[in-house]
């Protein structure tokens, strides 16, 4: 197998692992900050079931986080959207972002059990960037019929960004389905490399909406500025750039909420 590039430092795109208290408040607040949040995920286990029917499925979900993909997932296994015998794989590094879900979980799983359908489940605690070594380890074996990579590329910098996404490629079989979801605003930059600038107007909503939804006006500023200035997003021209690059087609957008974007794409045939 091909190795991709490495990082020097692994901590940097580790940098965003959630203690206890961080966890806590993020599954708390992201369905608030994010329009749509549930949408998102079930439009995603919608396309896994067009796609592949009553075949059973191998899905690996990178940045699983408190487990919302592997609810949804667990949902559509017990409605008999997904086939019996499907197989989840989650990988999020940090344990207390499981812990905050694992209540959740179980209850899906618990429903998939007493409509005698078999959805298995692992869970990993690689660093979200690490996944090929991981496969030398024999922990993540064979090839995944679906990759998820929802909210998770707008923590990782730019290199970190490439390495997961070419990684997620070597994972996926050939003819795969790839879902991703991120942070990614469309500018008005036209300059070759460059991000442009967050438009203003969708930070100014997003603020507002959030002051409609019980959080004080400095707080909402702050969450906004800390998007703008310190998370490093792509714009959806770059990032859908970086997809292409990586070696994905069919780059289908399927989501749009301000910001956020979500893609469905395939890795190409043999």
């Amino acid at each position: 197998m091909m190795s991709a590039p490495k990082l020097d430092d692994p901590a940097r795109y580790g940098a965003f692992v959630y203690d206890k208290e961080r966890a806590f408040r993020y599954d708390q607040r992201v369905r608030k900050i994010i329009p749509g949040y549930e949408a998102l995920h079930e439009l995603a286990v919608a396309r896994m079931s067009n796609v592949y029917g009553d075949k059973p499925i191998r899905v690996l979900v990178v940045g699983a986080g408190s487990g919302a993909e592997v609810v949804t997932i667990a949902h559509g296994v017990h409605a008999g959207l997904l086939a019996s015998g499907s197989e989840v794989v989650a990988v999020e590094p940090s344990v207390e972002m499981r812990r905050t879900g694992t209540a959740a979980v179980r209850r899906a799983m618990k429903a998939v059990l007493g409509s005698e359908k078999e959805l298995r489940l692992t869970w990993r605690t690689e660093y979200l960037a690490d996944t090929l070594e991981a496969v030398g380890r024999g922990v993540l074996l064979g090839d995944f019929d679906v990759a998820t990579v929802m909210l998770t590329l707008h923590f990782l910098p730019l290199d970190a960004k490439e390495v997961l996404l070419r990684e997620v490629h070597q994972l996926v079989r050939p003819g795969g389905l790839v879902i991703v979801a991120d942070i990614a605003p469309d500018t008005d930059s036209t300059e070759e490399g460059a991000r442009g600038s967050y438009p203003e107007w969708m930070l100014g909503d997003w603020v507002k909406r959030l002051v409609l939804l019980g959080a004080s006006e400095t707080a909402a500023s702050e969450s906004g500025r800390h998007v703008r200035e310190d998370m490093p997003w792509l714009s959806a021209r770059m990032e859908v750039d970086l997809l292409q690059k990586v070696g994905f087609t069919d780059i289908t957008p399927f989501f749009r909420s301000l910001s956020v974007h979500g893609w469905w794409m395939r890795k190409p045939s043999r």
